[in-house]
């Protein structure tokens, strides 16, 4: 099932969805990034916005502050990363200083438990577990762009 989601136009945001992820995640993102575009969702990830020859964590710092909502990937290999950590931790500083849904985290072979362990402050946020089918995922952060 493909939808078109309608955005804010008045909104501040460029894009919809920043994608934050552990590189080893990689094959995971591309395909949910091209079920999303089809969806006509504006998505930032690193390999569609950072080119050579550009500052890092100014185009990532860009691209969390353009984004409305951050898709964030968890995986073992996801934890065990600086980069991917620092992402989270800036969406949970937003969340907490603006009181607004950011976070739309997706589990990937971590149990909900798992993941309160290692990031408390997101202990409350509702989860999804991803099970390899891309368009329940991108339904499911459909709905929860939709319900804001």
């Amino acid at each position: 099932m493909s939808e078109t989601v309608a955005v804010d136009e008045t909104s501040r945001h460029a894009f919809d969805l920043f994608v934050s992820y552990a590189s080893e995640d990689r094959s995971i993102v591309e395909e949910l990034v091209g079920v999303l575009e089809k969806r006509n969702l504006k998505v930032w990830w690193d390999k569609g916005q950072i080119t050579l020859g550009d500052r890092l964590s100014a185009k990532i710092d860009e691209g969390l502050r353009s984004s409305r909502y951050g898709v964030v990937i968890i995986s073992h290999s996801f934890i065990a990363k600086n980069w991917p950590e620092n992402e989270l931790r800036s969406m949970i500083n937003r969340s907490i200083s603006k009181d607004e849904k950011v976070i739309l985290p997706v589990l990937v072979g971590l149990t909900h438990d798992q993941i309160a362990a290692h990031y408390p402050l997101i202990t409350d946020t509702v989860t999804t577990v991803f099970d390899g089918n891309f368009n329940r995922l991108a339904d499911e952060i459909t709905a929860a762009i939709r319900h804001g």
